[in-house]
């Protein structure tokens, strides 16, 4: 999304100022620094600091995908198959937020547009993946890490862009992409489950 909304030039970002050679950071908790570092120096601190921020944000992560992952998908689909079992909880998710989506806290400037349109999109893709990374891995750690990182890098990178148009956009861009790999997620679950048994339910 950084890198999209700033080569577009709809933003631009309140800690980088992105050069042919290298970056200069001005801002945020980096690990290893920050000031003008070449490229490959400012791909690592960007990994290191956020490989330790989503093991933080995974401690908040692990009851919410425990509960999604870890249990309620095995039941959703031994119930209803693999792809329709993710799309019901992809709607539990939904309602579970429901309350705060409406209160505004997602999408302050258009929250019932957020609520009942672009939040449930994010849901369904959202939920295709984690469920796809549950059952490859067999748990729903890698999807609690998952869930952490999304939180954490969210966060930083991109609540930190300084927007040449309306928030609207932004939010439409990320639904967009988190439905993109949502649904390649899900062609692929469609495609192992047609020569193989998937696992349902995971073991912790």
């Amino acid at each position: 999304m950084v890198a999209i909304l700033v080569a577009a030039g709809l933003a631009t970002s309140g800690w980088f100022d992105f050069g042919a050679i290298g970056v200069a950071i001005s801002g945020g908790p980096w690990l290893l620094g920050q000031g003008v570092q070449g490229w490959p120096l400012f791909l690592l601190n960007v990994l290191a600091t956020s490989l330790v921020y989503s093991t933080f944000n995974l401690v908040a992560a692990t009851g919410e995908e425990f509960a999604w992952c870890g249990f309620l998908q095995g039941q959703l689909i031994g119930r209803f198959g693999i792809l329709p079992g993710i799309l019901v909880l992809a709607g539990v998710w939904w309602a579970w937020h429901l309350p705060g989506l409406l209160a505004g806290y997602n999408f302050p400037e258009h929250p019932y547009l957020g609520a009942f349109v672009l939040f449930p999109l994010q849901m369904i893709g959202a939920s295709l993946f984690l469920g796809w990374l549950t059952i490859k891995a067999g748990s729903f750690w890698p999807a609690a890490l998952a869930h952490g990182t999304v939180n954490s890098v969210q966060q930083g990178l991109i609540d930190n862009l300084q927007l040449a148009v309306p928030q609207f956009h932004v939010d439409l861009l990320r639904t967009g992409l988190i439905l993109a790999v949502g649904l390649a997620s899900g062609m692929a679950l469609w495609r192992a489950g047609r020569f193989s048994s998937l696992p349902g339910e995971p073991s912790p």
